[in-house]
């Protein structure tokens, strides 16, 4: 659910929570609905068919992840 969601990337990997949510585009924008003074959705110029990526804002990880999706949208790999 959108709480449990919230309540993982509030904890935080130290202490038993999650660092990022990978979630299909519905439950992004649900997400967001109830939680968009803490996270938001950065639009990028590649295509990830449906998926949305969940960060808290100014998460040290996005940068990394961003980076990592480009790679491979970009790899032929990406196109088999």
């Amino acid at each position: 659910t959108a709480e449990d969601c919230h309540e993982l990337l509030r904890k935080g990997p130290k202490e038993g929570g999650v660092s990022a949510a990978f979630l299909g585009i519905t439950g992004v924008r649900l997400f967001l609905g109830q939680y968009c003074n803490t996270y938001k959705m950065v639009e990028e110029s590649f295509n990830v068919d449906g998926f949305g990526f969940v960060f808290p804002i100014r998460s040290p990880l996005v940068s990394d992840v961003s980076r990592a999706i480009l790679k491979v949208a970009e790899s032929p790999k990406a196109m088999e």
